[in-house]
């Protein structure tokens, strides 16, 4: 017997943001856990639960029951791996893991604990013969650290380590933004001289150089899965003197940042270079026996890189109810993960990418409790809020959910049929449109074919939607536009766009034998569209302005009665719209809209509404600007802008603990998370193959 061959390791994963409840037991192999950050309940075999805050390593044997969840909102961050055989009998009998009451241990070497756990489960889920070594020796030096806490550490363990390792926690948090040290050794209760003291006997290095090496590693990040100079990463954090950073790169990482990259270049997929990360905790030297994922815990921590397809979605695919996992889910999460069904599409950014992906995946994550029994999320009333968090699903970038839907999204699909009606539109009280081109795009966006027959009836109610009244009547102005569905006379720019949307998604089916003569009056549409935008040469109403701050721009009718200005989000639905229609960018008409865009382009607000409608403006951005197919705009001042990459952070950086979003204003539903999450996510996935 080979002497490595006596322990097999079963699989192995990062769970950030953790909110999983386990009742469960194994019949046959151990797990290792270390709780990062965060806190979780958790006891064995059915005993009174302990409280495990972090960092904290516990474990399972056979045989035992074990049951945890969460204690905060916010989950907490966890690693773990499974193993069998001769060798993990004989760990437990020598008691590294024994079998005790209290079945954890508090680990003071974090990083070290962190560096290499993380490094074993690369290992294990790379799953190559020749690397097994490496990874038993990985576990048994994981086992190591946590025998040398438990025996050798106690008496060094300070009272007040709780502050050191919040402080720790806050340090991995924000790492694009010098520390205040008096403010941080403040709150944690103490001098800077005592709050360096304890840092330095916890962490075994000075506040400052702690996180000086926690973001030289970030940078190295940026450097390996992105396109990013050497100077970008360096001005990200702030530095202006390259050399500087430079500087400070060597120091920790063991390379200069250029020759680092180097080395990416001479191996392939940068397997030789990216083991200079692994153990750069205590030297900060090059280690060339480990390679370790990064903690995700600011931007930057592309942690996802090491999963060859997403915990979550296999975890929903075994099966998830609003209170956790049952006991298929958890058998399917203990499986190696196969590849994912798409490959991830090229990108100049690959770090950020990958933030956008675990966004997603914890948007998607926020939405799965959300879900009523019925099947419908947000209101039974309105179909339209359930249809955009199905595509959502249905879009997300591996394309897992759409190859193998798990059952809540089937229910879900099954209530959006349930919603149609026999005229043909899937609402139920009102917003008859609205609800009907969302519907329609999630149809469409699952599986066109076998929703074929809903999705022509659906297409020809919003075809019978458009407004066509004899010339010089009360409502002549509307023709061409398509409004709520009701006996109202109101149309508008945000429900047209919206039906525009779902009519080219179904275009083909206009061409079909049963369609035929069914289709939209493009034309008409289009004049509706230039009826509501601020542009003299082509729009001759009286309230049209055609000064600086207003030329190009949309407001929200044609009639424009409450004397808008124009807006943001508005505006990008008016361009999407023209784009859907087969205007080209030469157009006038759309030239102006977009030249309004780019000289009124911002993050912070809804141009012209303010924090109205913000995630819907987001939304539409990502919709509009993919369309058009620019990656950079031209702002009013020269600047050019990634507008991808920027909004693409900026809605990492609005994401809720939860994993949802939420606008502080409730105009237009935007205080339901569960609208503004749908909003989010989609835009991120349109985003995911922009960057």
């Amino acid at each position: 017997m080979d002497f490595y061959s006596d322990i097999h390791f079963v699989a192995a994963d990062i769970l950030p943001n953790c909110l999983l409840r386990i009742n469960t037991r194994y019949a046959d192999f151990y797990n290792l856990h270390f709780l990062l950050r965060g806190r979780m309940e958790f006891g064995i075999d059915e005993k009174p639960r302990l409280v495990l805050s972090q960092p904290s390593l516990f474990w399972h044997h056979p045989r035992h029951s074990y049951q945890y969840g969460p204690v905060d909102a916010d989950g907490w961050h966890h690693f773990w791996v499974s193993f069998r055989g001769p060798r993990a009998q004989r760990i437990m009998e020598r008691g590294f893991m024994p079998l005790s009451p209290k079945g954890y241990l508090p680990i003071r070497q974090t990083m070290q604990m962190q560096d290499e756990f993380g490094g074993l489960i690369e290992l294990v889920r790379r799953n190559k013969s020749h690397e097994h070594p490496r990874a038993v020796a990985l576990l048994e030096s994981i086992l190591a650290v946590a025998w040398e806490d438990r025996h050798g550490g106690q008496e060094r363990v300070h009272p007040e380590y709780k502050v050191i390792a919040d402080a720790v926690t806050y340090l991995q948090k924000n790492l694009y933004v010098e520390p205040d040290w008096d403010e941080l050794s403040q709150r944690a209760g103490m001098s800077y001289s005592k709050f360096r003291r304890l840092f330095r006997e916890l962490e075994k290095e000075s506040p400052h150089g702690y996180f000086l090496r926690c973001r030289m590693r970030v940078a190295a990040e940026l450097l390996r899965n992105s396109s990013l100079t050497v100077k970008d990463v360096a001005y990200r954090f702030g530095y202006d003197d390259v050399a500087q950073f430079s500087k400070l790169f060597k120091q920790k990482i063991g390379l200069p940042p250029g020759q680092f990259r180097g080395r990416l270049l001479e191996t392939a997929s940068g397997e030789a270079a990216a083991v200079a990360l692994a153990h750069s905790s205590t030297s900060g030297r090059i280690n060339l026996d480990a390679r370790a994922p990064l903690d995700d815990s600011s931007r930057g921590y592309p942690y996802a890189s090491y999963m060859k397809r997403s915990t979550f979605l296999r975890l929903i695919l075994g099966g998830v109810g609003s209170l956790g996992l049952n006991d298929r889910a958890l058998q399917a999460a203990s499986l190696p993960a196969p590849e994912p069904i798409h490959p991830p599409p090229p990108a100049r950014d690959r770090s950020l990418q990958l933030e956008i992906e675990h966004a997603i995946e914890k948007g998607l994550y926020s939405l799965v409790g959300q879900q009523k029994p019925a099947g419908f999320w947000s209101t039974m009333d309105t179909p339209g809020p359930t249809g955009l968090v199905l595509t959502a699903f249905v879009k997300e970038p591996t394309g897992l959910v759409r190859a193998h839907p798990p059952e809540f999204i089937n229910k879900g699909y099954d209530f959006l049929l349930q919603c149609q009606q026999p005229d043909g539109g899937i609402y139920l009280k009102g917003l008859a449109n609205y609800s009907t081109a969302i519907a329609i795009l999630a149809l469409m966006a699952a599986d066109p074919e076998a929703y074929a027959s809903v999705i022509q009836r659906a297409r020809i109610f919003l075809v019978g939607q458009q407004a066509n009244f004899p010339p010089g009547s009360e409502g002549d102005s509307y023709n061409g536009g398509i409004g709520y569905g009701d006996k109202s006379l109101s149309f508008d720019v945000s429900n047209t766009s919206f039906a525009l949307e779902a009519l080219r998604e179904t275009r083909a089916m206009a061409d079909s034998h049963t369609m035929a003569g069914r289709d939209l009056d493009w034309n008409a549409a289009v004049n509706f569209f230039q009826r509501c935008q601020n542009l003299p040469s082509h729009n001759p109403q009286s309230w049209v302005k055609g000064d600086q701050k207003n030329l190009g721009g949309f407001v929200y009718d044609p009639l424009n009665r409450k004397n808008l200005l124009s807006y943001g989000s508005i505006s990008y639905a008016g361009l999407l719209s023209y784009i859907h229609a087969d205007l080209k960018k030469d157009d006038p008409r759309v030239s102006a809209v977009h030249n309004w865009l780019r000289q009124n382009y911002t993050l912070e607000e809804n141009p012209g509404m303010g924090s109205d409608g913000l995630y819907y403006y987001y939304h539409m951005m990502a919709k509009s600007l993919s369309a058009f197919g620019e990656e950079t705009l031209t702002l009013a001042d020269g600047k050019q802008v990634v507008w991808s990459s920027e909004l693409a952070l900026k809605l990492i950086n609005l994401q809720q603990a939860d994993g949802s979003w939420v606008n502080t204003s409730g105009r237009w539903w935007e205080k339901d998370p569960v609208l503004v999450t749908s909003y989010a996510v989609r835009a991120l996935e349109i985003l995911h193959s922009q960057v």
